[in-house]
């Protein structure tokens, strides 16, 4: 907005349309102003809260029917439909068939939210009897083509776009808790999102791209094995943090036949949860972690990361029941 009232001056159209919508971003507090790196979460809450809908088998209750129909309504209407003006030039990625991590007015293709986009939608329009198929394959085929086409070279996925900035962009780095987050790099949460999302797809679309989807999906499963600690933790970049990530890798690792029974990787990674749980069932993680890059317990236990921590576990098919049970009971 700062550039292009330098550039055209105050009667500038687009700074004017701009101006207007500063207030999704900006704020005034007690403490001085305050600024918002989005305007919202909307589709990424949304979208897994359908998820959830389906995967509990709540959306097959009358009750939950019309919340379901509002989900995917919401879903079909923040797709992208268009690519942005002059995006090349602009050193921007295509974004039509994306979803963002909020609006639509955001504008930004993200991997991991079109992923779990396009989940909500294959999930709402294929195991419900009951739903209006508003997404047609065509657009699902937009998405499917725009996450084929940023897969880094070693095969993991970033956020935004490919791994394309020089690191020393991260001297000027803004924030006050996160470090590596001027350019892009490879996430096991956005990497396990995307092929999680491609498998799904292509269970009720096996012909589409499949050679390009397998080739993609094996080369991705190599970056989250090779991006594992020692420890058998993942670092997550996108939430607190260990307990984040491991969620997002053992649901992909178990959505390519591998668990604790017959994979190292997940029993690595079962055994570094289970030694961070808690003497009262749950698991609490400090935000200190995503500073510290190790797993920092918090003072207490924490519904959030004992979920995040649960679910790894039943997607692993972890054997030891009780160590479950103790963290469901700590949560209620």
């Amino acid at each position: 907005m700062l550039c292009t009232y330098y550039e055209e001056g105050p009667d500038s159209n687009a700074f004017k349309l701009a101006k207007e919508r500063i207030i999704d971003y900006l704020w005034m507090t007690s403490e001085g102003m305050l600024s918002s790196g989005t305007n919202g979460t909307q589709l990424w809450d949304t979208a897994l809260m359908s998820l959830a809908l389906v995967d509990t088998g709540l959306a097959e209750d009358p009750t939950f029917h019309e919340s379901s129909i509002q989900a995917l309504k919401f879903i079909d209407y923040s797709q992208f439909r268009k690519d942005p003006e002059d995006y090349s030039r602009c050193y921007r990625e295509p974004t039509k068939g994306a979803w963002g991590f909020s609006t639509r007015d955001q504008g930004y293709f993200v991997t991991d939210c079109t992923s779990i986009g396009l989940r909500s939608t294959l999930n709402f329009q294929n195991k419900l009897s009951y739903t209006p198929k508003l997404i047609s394959e065509e657009r699902m085929r937009q998405a499917i083509d725009l996450l084929l086409a940023v897969q880094n070279s070693n095969g993991g996925f970033a956020s935004y776009e490919k791994i394309r900035g020089p690191s020393f962009l991260e001297w000027i780095n803004p924030a006050e808790i996160f470090g590596n987050i001027m350019i892009e790099y490879n996430y096991p949460e956005c990497t396990s999102s995307v092929i999680t999302a491609l498998s799904l797809f292509s269970k009720y679309y096996p012909d589409y791209r499949a050679e390009e989807i397998k080739e993609t999906c094996e080369n991705a499963i190599k970056y989250i094995h090779n991006s594992q600690r020692n420890d058998g933790s993942w670092y997550g970049s996108w939430a607190i943090c260990f307990t984040y990530a491991a969620m997002f890798t053992m649901e992909c690792l178990e959505a390519f036949g591998e668990t604790y029974e017959n994979s190292e990787s997940v029993r690595k990674g079962c055994k570094f949860l289970i030694s961070k749980q808690r003497k009262d069932g749950g698991w609490g993680e400090s935000f200190k972690s995503c500073e510290l890059s190790e797993y920092i317990q918090h003072k207490e236990s924490q519904v959030v990361n004992t979920s995040w921590a649960i679910l790894a576990l039943l997607y692993a098919k972890y054997p030891n029941e009780k160590d479950i049970r103790r963290g469901i009971q700590s949560n209620i």
